[in-house]
């Protein structure tokens, strides 16, 4: 009978107005939860701070690739038209339309 005349004394009470039972509440309830958000916000910095170094990293390797020339040098493959090798454009013999791997098959695709 006690709990049931408690609880009939809270619910006389104008909405509005916090009783001393839901601030106390709001306190407990906070006291639960601060742990939890302390823990959240703990993984989003660790998260930003791995995120963070991985950019970081990402572009020393990029500025450091790029001061060595290897992006500048061309990659573009061509056929020898004398053995069928695939060697880089770059480092190719060039007659006309054709690609060579060595002078001696463009000499000897000259004697054909």
């Amino acid at each position: 009978m006690h709990i049931l005349e408690q609880s009939e004394c809270v619910s006389k009470v104008p909405l509005g107005q916090a009783t001393l039972l839901q601030v106390q509440s709001m306190e407990k309830l906070l006291v639960n939860i601060m742990p939890l958000i302390r823990i959240l916000i703990i993984i989003a910095i660790i998260w930003l701070l791995i995120h963070l170094f991985r950019q970081y990293r990402e572009r020393r390797e990029e500025h450091h690739t790029n001061s060595r020339g290897q992006n500048k040098i061309s990659t573009h493959m061509v056929k020898c038209a004398q053995c069928g090798l695939h060697i880089p454009e770059a480092e190719a013999i060039k007659q006309g339309h054709s690609y060579y791997c060595s002078q001696d098959h463009q000499a000897e695709s000259r004697e054909q």
